[in-house]
């Protein structure tokens, strides 16, 4: 979509509207991205949640916040500006740990660089970890409760061994209906619980957008 300087989605999940957008400018830019939207939208702060790839968090964790600095990533930084505060939410996924002795193409070089065998097995348990808190934390509301309930979940699982991360089983809930797909725009995919296909993760920059792509069914106008 190229008023919103991005590719974007949107569907429903168990009855409820969401979108997904992955802003195409420069990392430094993406804010504007996620400002066009939002006013498309007419959404607030606290109902985005922004993902970011995180270098001072080791591949395998992930970490929820809400509000808080840049933490030195140039895509928060344009976000925070572009929205004029921070207390939009945040996905944080680990790709480090991030050492300048073991990086001779420096920071850049690392971001962009192929995960090696084991961190990429690591990393698809992770990130469909992420992708679970997602859809919890899309049908609880995007109001704070609804955060802290889907942050104690994601969180408090990152932080498990390897081993529990992949053999953890998954809460029992009651059924849902099929969501409708009435009031969507022609094209809009309809978005159900599903299982993630494999996604080829070529770097870590672009491993957090191909899972939620292929969880979201997003697609470029």
């Amino acid at each position: 979509d190229e008023a919103l300087q991005g590719w974007f989605g949107e569907g429903k999940l168990k009855g409820k509207g969401i979108a997904l957008l992955k802003p195409t400018t420069f990392m430094n830019l993406s804010g504007q991205a996620a400002s066009a939207t939002m006013q498309r939208l007419s959404l607030g702060n606290t109902s985005v949640l922004c993902a970011v790839d995180e270098i001072q968090l080791d591949t395998g964790r992930l970490k929820l916040s809400s509000g808080g600095s840049d933490g030195g990533h140039n895509g928060l930084t344009s976000m925070i500006a572009e929205l004029g505060d921070n207390d939009f939410r945040r996905m944080r996924l680990g790709v480090g740990p991030y050492r300048k002795e073991e990086a001779p193409d420096g920071l850049k070089g690392f971001v962009l660089s192929k995960f090696r065998a084991d961190e990429a097995e690591l990393l698809k348990a992770t990130l469909e970890l992420g992708c679970q808190v997602l859809e919890e934390w899309m049908v609880e509301g995007a109001d704070d409760a609804g955060f802290v309930k889907a942050t104690s979940f994601g969180n408090a699982k990152s932080r498990q061994p390897k081993e529990l991360l992949e053999k953890s089983p998954e809460p029992q809930s009651e059924p849902e209906p099929k969501p409708a797909t009435e009031g969507l725009p022609q094209g809009a995919p309809e978005v159900a619980e599903r299982q993630i296909a494999h996604v080829p993760y070529e770097s870590k920059g672009l491993a957090i957008w191909q899972t939620l792509k292929a969880l979201f069914g997003a697609k470029r106008k």
